[in-house]
Parts: C-alpha cells; sequence; structure tokens
C-alpha cells in the first residue's frame, strides 16, 4: 500500500525487489499514477550516470514533461530517488 492505494503485483513477482520502469504515453499513465517503487527503477537510470538528487529529481521531472514541480510530486520523486541509492 502506498499513500492509501493498493499496489498490486503480477503473479510470482518478488515484491522486495524493485519492479521495472514501465514506459507509457503520459495520456495512458501519469507520473503519479507510477508508484514510488517503479519511479525508483527510472530514478536509478540518472544515479547510475553521477547525477546528485536534485539533477535526478530535474531530470525525473523532464521525462515526464513537467515544466514546474508541485511539492507533492517532488516528494514522491525524493523518495523514488531516496530508493534507488539503496
Amino acid at each position: 500500500e502506498e499513500d492509501g492505494r493498493v499496489i498490486f503485483w503480477p503473479e510470482g513477482a518478488d515484491p522486495s525487489r524493485a519492479p521495472t520502469f514501465r514506459e507509457a504515453p503520459s495520456d495512458l499513465r501519469d507520473h503519479s499514477d507510477v508508484p514510488v517503487i517503479e519511479l525508483a527503477e527510472l530514478a536509478r537510470r540518472f544515479v547510475l550516470r553521477g547525477a546528485d538528487d536534485e539533477e535526478v529529481i530535474r531530470r525525473m521531472a523532464a521525462h515526464f514533461q513537467l515544466s514546474r514541480l508541485r511539492e507533492a510530486t517532488r516528494s514522491r520523486f525524493a523518495a523514488a530517488v531516496d530508493h534507488a541509492r539503496r
């Protein structure tokens, strides 16, 4: 469960492992629809390239074509970065 939402895992999946980030057009799947644990895999791409936390958040925002980050979105992205760095 995340923020009051139930997250479903595919049958046989290991919920202790982060799932692959699934690309989808924004009209089908908005960034707010993506669980933080899955966002962590997007963040990991940028972490592995040596980006600091703020740069990772900026790159995630750019990935979703966000010109501005609301505080709630920034918090979710920061949580994803934290997961990616573990």
